[in-house]
């Protein structure tokens, strides 16, 4: 099943297609991501569909990893290893986790742009557990003093500290079993503050993947490959929506949401 590139590649292409010259440069994050920016030249040019170019990188990735990227009749593909797979890139930062009682420190390089979001309890991380939003998560997550992920060593819990050192121009957020609320729009600064939209969700249900993109005036429009193919519905716009009900779409629910500045 292709649902889950068509849902994802929905999202890099409009995104793309906003600002080809900007986007060609900012997308090119790795190998897979030059050939799906190198193929998406080839359809504005006329020189390939966009159906063509999915195809290609799901030959490329399945020659990679056949059990990741599967592509033998009525196997799927996770939309989050994926998009994990599609945004690597070089060291952003580091996590690094430490043990408080036998001291034990390991140190792990940030260098793909999804964030797997896990919602812990109150009695791990009281802040966590109370986030609400993509916003709050991310805020709660980078915070300097380091916060629980749910990891235990000596019979404690782990405590990590994410610190980033760049700031990427895309970045995504798997939000499976979360409910985490995405925002319109967040800042991070290093430096000089960059302030990141809202720009795609993927939603999963029933064995199938769906999308909505959000364009730079804020329309929202949803797209269901295996319904209309290509072809996008009009919903609606951001500025008028209420962001909980972004965490549906039919019988379908969010688990991934797309940001870029």
């Amino acid at each position: 099943y292709s649902c889950a590139y068509d849902a994802l590649l929905n999202v890099f292409y409009n995104i793309w297609a906003e600002n080809t010259p900007k986007w060609s440069r900012r997308m090119r994050l790795n190998e897979h991501m030059n050939i799906l920016i190198n193929s998406f030249e080839k359809t504005k040019e006329h020189h390939m569909t966009l159906e063509q170019a999915r195809d290609d990188l799901r030959i490329h990735l399945n020659n990679l990893n056949r059990m990741k990227f599967p592509m033998r009749r009525g196997a799927g593909t996770s939309v989050a290893d994926l998009c994990e797979t599609l945004l690597a890139t070089e060291s952003m930062g580091s996590v690094i986790s430490i043990c408080t009682k036998c001291h034990n420190k390991i140190e792990v390089p940030i260098d793909q742009l999804m964030f797997t979001c896990y919602r812990n309890s109150r009695r791990d991380n009281l802040q966590e557990a109370l986030s609400h939003s993509v916003k709050q998560w991310l805020k709660s997550n980078l915070n300097r003093n380091g916060t629980y992920i749910g990891v235990k060593c000596c019979r404690t819990n782990i405590k990590s500290i994410s610190t980033l050192e760049k700031l990427p121009r895309i970045i995504a957020f798997h939000l499976e079993g979360t409910k985490l609320i995405p925002d319109k729009s967040f800042s991070l600064t290093i430096e000089t503050k960059r302030i990141y939209h809202l720009r795609g969700l993927v939603y999963f249900g029933e064995y199938h993947f769906t999308s909505r993109f959000i364009t730079k005036d804020k329309n929202i429009w949803f797209n269901d490959g295996m319904v209309t193919g290509r072809s996008c519905t009009l919903e609606g716009n951001l500025r008028d929506t209420n962001l909980e009900t972004l965490l549906q779409a039919g019988n379908k629910t969010v688990t991934l949401a797309i940001y870029a500045e």
